[in-house]
Parts: structure tokens; C-alpha cells; sequence
């Protein structure tokens, strides 16, 4: 009975010492009390090349048509709840490049939009293989002198034309060509040919000026229902027909570019990738005519 008790105390002791004595743990087991720190990962060379693609040096017309997915994204159709998962690795079409992601389109489906971001696309990818050309933009072209005149700043001077060079007597004798003796004003007289003197060609009509911007003017809702109605009978729109149309309204003017547009919307039925739908249509209204249709939803144009 006493050597069990021993035992016991004995046993209890070396517990407590594994248990409460770190230094010794280690030493009997060769396992550090310490947790061991977590390995670093490895960089990714091919992320860090990414990243230092600067999409804001091009323009937009140097973006790729098609991008492919990395990552699963959702798309749906305007008006409805219902959703499509596209998987990774599918090529879809690009619509327009928006804040920090892409808004896409599966190919061959134009009214079926959704977002994604750009890195989980290759669209950083293709853009490596671009050189950075940015487009001019139109403040830093300088205008034609008839611009001038219709904005009421003074225009430029134009160069004055170079002075046609006489031509060489010996030129003139080897043609041996008899003067010309129609009278100024004759209606018989010639047109100069090619390779006339320049300064004796006629000048060509200048430029016209572009059309000032139509002033605002309220319109009343069954006068923009009109022109809505007109818009759609000549094919400004192709998709959706005036028998598709089931509510006419009016909205609040909106100032787009520092244009101001009367509003219309309507409620059609068209076709998605889930059957028929009730979708919105917004129309931007001046001068009397419908400007541009677009998705009220996703802001896209309707064709």
C-alpha cells in the first residue's frame, strides 16, 4: 500500500513539472511551449506586375472586346430579380469599364449586364501587351476660326497663302499653249485644271459653324408621349415595337453635360434569358426629338 502511494506522489510530481514547467517540456519532448510563427508567404511576381498596370494611361478604345473570368460573376437582366452565374474561365463581352470593376455581358446576350471586378478578369492581362496611348482630348485641339466666331472670341489670323512661283520661260514655250482670251465673267470660261496655279483655284466654302445648343423649354407629359411614340414608329430604337409598350410617363428633367432634357419612360415587354419580362425604357428628350434611349437600371443605351 505504501509504494503505491509512492507511486502515486511520484507520478503527480512528474505531471505538474510536464504540465506548469515549460523549459522542461521542452527538454522531455523536444515541443516549444511558444507557438511557432506563421511561414511567410511567397510573393506573387505575377500580381506585382499586374498591379502596376496603370488602366488610367489608356484610352478606351485600346480596352479588349472580350475579357475572360477568373472567378464566378453574376448576371441578370434589367427588371428582373433572377440571376445567371457565369463560371470561371468564361469569355464574356465588355461593356464599359466603371469605378474599381467591369460591367460585362455574356456573348451574343447585349441586355444581360452584370459587374466583376477587374482582377478577377484578364483584362490587366491583355492590357500589357497595349502600349499606353491615351486619346487626344477635344480641350486641347485648337479651334477652327468659324468656332471662334460662333463662341464670339476673336479667330486666329490665318497664314497667308504662299505666292504661286511664275512659271520659267522655257516652261512656257515647250508647252506653246495659246492664251486665253475669254473675258472675265464669260460663262464660256474654263474651270482651272490640275495643276493650275493654286492661287487661282477656287476657294472652298467654309465650314459651317455648329448649331447652338437649343434652349430648354418644359414640355407637357402627352407632348413627350408624343415624341416617344414618334421615335419608336422610325426605328430609333430597335428593342422594343410601339405594340410593346404598356404604360406612357414623364419624369423630372435631368441636366446631362450641361444639356437639360425633358424625360420620358415607358414599360415594355421584352424578351431575356428567363422568357418574357416587363423592362424600362428612359428616353432624353431636346429640341423637339428624342436624343438617346437607355436602361433606367444599368444606364446602358438600348439599340
Amino acid at each position: 500500500m505504501k509504494a503505491l502511494v509512492n507511486l502515486i506522489v511520484v507520478a503527480a510530481a512528474g505531471f505538474l513539472g510536464y504540465a506548469f514547467e515549460p523549459n522542461l517540456r521542452l527538454e522531455l519532448t523536444g515541443i516549444s511551449h511558444v507557438p511557432a510563427p506563421p511561414k511567410a508567404k511567397p510573393t506573387n511576381s505575377e500580381e506585382q506586375i499586374l498591379s502596376k498596370v496603370n488602366i488610367g494611361a489608356y484610352s478606351p478604345e485600346q480596352y479588349p472586346k472580350e475579357v475572360t473570368l477568373k472567378k464566378p460573376a453574376q448576371v441578370s437582366a434589367p427588371g428582373s430579380e433572377a440571376k445567371m452565374t457565369l463560371e470561371a474561365g468564361t469569355k464574356v463581352t465588355l461593356v464599359k469599364l466603371d469605378t474599381g470593376a467591369l460591367v460585362i455581358s455574356p456573348i451574343g446576350i447585349p441586355n444581360v449586364t452584370g459587374t466583376v471586378e477587374i482582377h478577377h478578369t484578364d483584362f490587366r492581362e491583355q492590357l500589357l501587351a497595349v502600349v499606353p496611348a491615351p486619346a487626344t482630348t477635344a480641350s486641347t485641339e485648337k479651334p477652327k476660326p468659324m468656332d471662334a466666331m460662333a463662341k464670339n472670341e476673336p479667330a486666329e489670323a490665318a497664314e497667308p497663302a504662299a505666292p504661286a512661283e511664275p512659271a520659267k520661260p522655257a516652261d512656257a514655250m515647250a508647252k506653246a499653249e495659246p492664251a486665253d482670251t475669254t473675258a472675265p465673267g464669260d460663262p464660256a470660261m474654263k474651270e482651272p485644271t490640275e495643276g493650275a496655279n493654286p492661287a487661282l483655284a477656287p476657294e472652298k466654302p467654309a465650314e459651317p459653324a455648329p448649331a447652338a445648343p437649343t434652349e430648354f423649354a418644359a414640355l407637357a407629359q402627352d407632348e413627350i408621349v408624343k415624341i416617344m411614340q414618334e421615335s419608336i414608329k422610325s426605328g430609333q430604337v430597335k428593342s422594343f415595337k410601339l405594340e410593346d409598350v404598356s404604360e406612357w410617363t414623364s419624369a423630372e428633367p435631368e441636366e446631362l453635360n450641361g444639356v437639360k432634357y425633358n424625360i420620358g419612360m415607358v414599360t415594355y415587354t421584352g424578351t431575356t434569358f428567363m422568357g418574357k419580362s416587363q423592362l424600362k425604357g428612359k428616353a432624353f428628350i431636346s429640341g423637339g426629338k428624342v436624343t438617346n434611349w437607355i436602361n433606367p437600371k444599368s444606364g446602358t443605351d438600348l439599340k
